[in-house]
């Protein structure tokens, strides 16, 4: 009788067992299923903002202490990342191409996509009409590889003709980088330089969109 007891008991906690397996089964369902990691966001590793090798600025060594900014696709032209800063009295002789006193900032960024065809574009602002701020793009490197400087301030004679497209996509009050493709984690300086100011609060706006060949190369 006991040997038949245990005989069932074994029977038992082996049916038992092929039950278990069965439900963990179709529960866990195929290999790897419920453990498999879902695909992480890109990301990109801190950078060092590069130090313009051909600068137009005798502070060119100030950039490496800029941090550098990720824009990823969340900025667009309709809600840019934007950075107000101070840029200080500057004046410049035109007659000899000297500087009197210059004032100029820096901005580093990145771009943190993967998108093919994705474009970096910068736009520089001011409130003054009679400055003239030039807007420069440098690669890792420190070479300079986009311009932006157009004459911005307005004529004092309306009757002269002005091309205030000349040297880039700008104009008074503005300067621009449109559509740059840049690597995604390379990091960029920009340097805004003002030529001629009584002082001015900048606003630089910064997006992602669509890679083109607008922008105006050095």
């Amino acid at each position: 009788m006991e040997d038949t007891v245990k005989a069932l008991s074994i029977r038992t906690l082996a049916v038992l067992a092929s039950v278990g397996l069965i439900v963990g089964a179709v529960a866990v369902g195929p290999a790897g299923a419920v453990k498999k990691e879902k695909g992480k966001a890109f990301s990109c590793a801190p950078a060092t903002a590069p130090v313009p090798t051909e600068g137009t600025s005798s502070n060119a060594a100030d950039a490496a202490k800029v941090p550098v900014v990720n824009v990823t696709s969340a900025a667009t032209e309709a809600k840019p990342l934007t950075f107000e800063f101070a840029l200080e009295s500057a004046a410049h002789d035109p007659m000899f191409h000297t500087r009197i006193k210059e004032s100029t900032v820096y901005h580093a960024f990145q771009v943190v996509s993967k998108k093919p065809g994705t474009g970096l574009y910068t736009k520089l602002t001011w409130p003054g009409a009679e400055s003239d701020i030039d807007f420069y793009m440098y690669d890792s490197s420190g070479t300079m590889v986009a311009t932006s400087g157009a004459f911005n301030p307005l004529p004092l004679d309306t009757g002269v003709a002005h091309d205030f497209s000349a040297g880039g996509n700008g104009g008074t009050g503005f300067e621009s980088i449109p559509g740059f493709p840049a690597a995604p984690c390379s990091p960029y300086t920009f340097e805004s330089k003002a030529f001629l100011t009584p002082g001015e609060t900048a606003t630089l706006s910064v997006w992602l969109g669509k890679a083109g060949n607008s922008y105006s190369k050095p």
